[in-house]
């Protein structure tokens, strides 16, 4: 200590003698020449390397050869860093740079390597990098220019191309902080034409792209002459000014918020399109048109229109056929076909039962009320087996008897099943006639007695 005290004084006895010389106190330390602002600025021949303190600025200060540079303090004014308790500032006029001389702002960042700067690296933060300018989201790249991950958890890199001047939003899967990150996938861009791709497909000039699902098609908003603002899902463009045209296998999922049509279309052609939440074709005229397409709802289909004048009307339309919903102003459902003679069928093998005013159980047809009709028509056999020869027609003291016995006439339900099971129009058609036709062969028989009787007379 004493040999490092001996040097320490040689040296300062060395310098040239100011107004004030240095001085050196074991108890307070090494004690520089002190001056004043006004006086320091008029100290232009000391050496290179002379070390005095500024009493006006609070602060160190050494000659640099040319002029005075500040070596920071605990005062507020002054033109480089200064030092107030823990904080550091800059309170001059001018710029800073690191690694670089700034010219163009306040503050200038310039590094040999890719990044910058990182901003919450101890946790996901956010990098800034240059040559391709990119924000990095929890990742940053090393001094060797590798992508690392920030901290732990997924990353994201949104870059600009100043050769093409396209810029990119880029989704990286999951890491560990420091580990490489895994293989970027593009997930958005937006060219120097203004055309934006979703899922890394270039809208090739048109407004919007978007990838399907993980397919090749794309599907660009198209605004011209012949398609006013279409919108496409495949790879032909849409005709006839329809806003929305699917094709192929691509699918439209809608499951949050309903899709909504003013007086435009939407046509699906030979895809799928599921709504999971309500489709809506309101009261300006909207159409959605299917062509060997399907529509599938897990929610609501709306058609109504402003006022229930007129009601809704919902048309199912073939190549040449097609039938219609309407649903009119007492809310009132009209099911119709496309033109005269169309048939309307309701058919899902043993199961295509149809209820009016019921729900369906074993029959076809049920109807809770009262039908009215010109004509019903119903397929049975008839009664005619009463004339063939090997009939047997029972002998009407044998019928006498059945009748006291059983209250009811043979093979004619009793009045107990009727309100049960109700009537059975065919087969109590063809009862009544058979008892018609017996009937009839009981009179012919009843006419030969009395006549055999008159002829004894005479």
């Amino acid at each position: 200590m004493k040999q490092i005290l001996f040097l320490i004084t040689l040296c300062f006895l060395s310098l040239k003698s100011f107004a004030q010389n240095a001085e050196i106190d074991a108890n307070k330390g090494i004690m520089v020449p002190r001056f004043s602002s006004t006086f320091i600025s008029t100290m232009t021949t000391q050496p290179k390397g002379t070390v005095v303190f500024d009493e006006t600025l609070n602060l160190m200060k050494y000659w640099d050869g040319s002029t005075w540079k500040e070596m920071g303090g605990a005062s507020t004014g002054g033109s480089n860093w200064l030092l107030t308790g823990s904080d550091i500032n800059n309170a001059n006029s001018g710029k800073v740079g690191i690694g670089i001389s700034p010219t163009k702002a306040k503050l200038e960042v310039a590094s040999s390597t890719t990044t910058n700067a990182v901003f919450g690296s101890n946790s996901t933060g956010i990098s800034l990098q240059q040559n391709w300018p990119t924000i990095g989201f929890n990742q940053y790249r090393d001094d060797a220019n590798v992508q690392r991950y920030i901290g732990t958890g997924y990353a994201m890199g949104n870059f600009f191309d100043p050769t093409t001047g396209t810029m990119y939003w880029n989704r990286i899967g999951t890491g560990n902080a420091s580990d490489l990150t895994s293989p970027e996938t593009n997930s958005m861009y937006l060219d120097n034409s203004g055309n934006l791709g979703i899922g890394y497909i270039k809208a090739s000039q048109q407004a919007l792209g978007v990838k399907i699902f993980g397919g090749n098609d794309i599907s660009p908003i198209v605004s011209n002459a012949a398609n006013m603002g279409s919108l496409k899902i495949g790879s032909i463009t849409p005709s006839n000014g329809g806003p929305i045209l699917l094709l192929g296998s691509q699918e439209l999922l809608l499951d949050r918020n309903s899709i909504q049509s003013r007086g435009s279309s939407f046509n699906f052609l030979n895809g799928t399109t599921l709504f999971e939440s309500p489709l809506r074709l309101n009261p300006w005229g909207g159409r959605v048109g299917i062509n060997s397409g399907s529509i599938s709802l897990t929610a609501n289909l709306e058609v109504y229109r402003a006022s229930n004048s007129n009601g809704g009307t919902a048309v199912f339309k073939g190549t040449t056929h097609y039938s219609h919903f309407h649903f009119g102003t007492n809310e009132d459902t009209y099911i119709r076909g496309g033109k005269d003679g169309s048939a309307i069928i309701l058919n899902d093998g043993a199961l295509g039962n149809v209820g009016i005013g019921v729900f369906p159980s074993a029959y076809k047809l049920e109807v809770n009320g009262t039908v009215r009709a010109k004509e019903v028509i119903v397929e049975t056999g008839w009664a005619d087996y009463v004339f063939e020869n090997n009939y047997k027609l029972k002998s009407i003291y044998d019928l006498e008897k059945f009748i006291k016995i059983n209250k009811h006439l043979p093979n004619i339900p009793p009045a107990a099943d009727i309100e049960k099971n109700g009537l059975k129009v065919g087969e109590t058609n063809k009862a009544m006639m058979e008892k018609i036709e017996e009937l009839t062969l009981y009179i012919i028989n009843l006419k030969k007695e009395i006549d055999t009787i008159n002829a004894n007379k005479n």
